[in-house]
């Protein structure tokens, strides 16, 4: 991998506050990047990308500014992205989502490095919407590239894992509301519980911190007797 073989020329600022993940129901989605020498912008471009979600717009973009800043003579390639997901993955030829960008993005910076020992790549984080002038003019391209003609309709496989969860999650919280046989005939229904999380169990957080109190929740919900077995 090239992150191996050249880790010493390969670097990653990261340092930020963390968030919570961010929703990723977007549909239309347009990848673009901007390319500076100096301060002085050499070239901007913005294309569609169909359906998907933020990380694969940042992908694409990430592979195409590597594929033109490869092309350039320069000793630093400074790659900066406000998807730290994107920029962690971006030379990551393992298995994911956009495992292609990443495979040809390899290959470019490989290639790039193979012809010059002081040449480095640089790959940094920065915060969205906080009014970076550079960073508010590259979302206005790809705000403007989602709205590209695309000649068929594409559907990345992050975005079609999104909607078959969402799907999932609402065909699972409908069949608890409405059939009585699998949420349990004569089972307490507490309306703070409700509706049911496949991510967090409202649950274990309020009684979870004592065994006596799970108990005894337990016994009240499923209806069964602190008697005999139970």
């Amino acid at each position: 991998r090239v992150v191996d073989t050249y880790e010493s020329r390969l670097k990653w600022h990261m340092d930020h506050p963390k968030k919570g993940s961010e929703d990723m129901s977007e549909c239309r989605t347009g990848a673009a990047y901007r390319a500076y020498r100096a301060g002085r912008p050499l070239i901007r471009r913005g294309i569609a990308c169909g359906r998907g979600t933020s990380y694969d717009a940042e992908m694409v973009a990430g592979g195409m500014g590597l594929a033109f800043a490869t092309r350039q003579a320069c000793d630093t390639i400074h790659v900066v992205a406000d998807n730290e997901a994107a920029l962690k993955t971006i030379l990551d030829p393992s298995m994911h989502s956009q495992q292609l960008v990443s495979v040809v993005a390899c290959r470019n910076v490989r290639e790039w490095l193979e012809k010059d020992a002081r040449r480095r790549v640089e790959f940094h984080w920065c915060p969205s919407h906080e009014g970076l002038e550079w960073n508010e003019r590259v979302d206005e391209d790809a705000k403007e590239a989602a709205n590209l003609p695309l000649e068929k309709d594409e559907c990345s496989l992050a975005h079609a894992r999104h909607l078959l969860k969402v799907q999932l999650c609402a065909d699972w919280r409908e069949e608890y509301r409405t059939a009585r046989g699998y949420a349990g005939w004569n089972f307490l229904r507490l309306r703070a519980f409700d509706p049911p999380s496949h991510i967090s169990s409202p649950a274990l957080k309020a009684f979870g911190h004592s065994r006596t109190a799970m108990a005894r929740y337990c016994r009240a919900v499923l209806d069964h007797a602190p008697i005999g077995s139970f």
